[in-house]
């Protein structure tokens, strides 16, 4: 029985509960040292489009800051490439770039070095 107040009145009424169904555990008893049997094993083909997917993914996502992507991540400084596109620096202006510029770009003197190499190897 439920209470309900009314105003002023107190009434008692009859209230029905929901039942819940329980089910049963299907784990009790599973515990350190149980065995375990596993029916089937359900492997995933591999998906022939999944390398072409990625690829476009990274041309999606790069665009015109793909050469600038792939020299940043092979020198171990992907950090950096939001820099770049934050100063809209795209691969098409790498040859205008001077020592300054570069040096705003990535300031940690290590990989602006190994950057400044690769601009010069083009």
């Amino acid at each position: 029985k439920k209470e309900i107040i009314h105003h002023v009145n107190k009434v008692k009424v009859n209230v029905p509960v929901p039942v819940v169904p329980v089910y049963p555990d299907p784990f009790i008893g599973i515990g350190p040292g149980s065995t375990v049997v596993v029916e089937k094993i359900v492997e995933k083909e591999a998906d022939p489009f999944e390398g072409i997917a990625n690829d476009m993914k990274v041309k999606v996502n790069h665009g015109q800051y793909s050469k600038i992507a792939s020299v940043l991540t092979e020198i171990d400084a992907s950090q950096y490439l939001q820099n770049f596109k934050s100063e809209e620096v795209t691969d098409n202006d790498l040859p205008n770039l001077d020592k300054d510029d570069v040096k705003s770009l990535i300031p940690k003197m290590g990989p602006r070095n190994k950057f400044k190499k690769w601009v010069q190897s083009l």
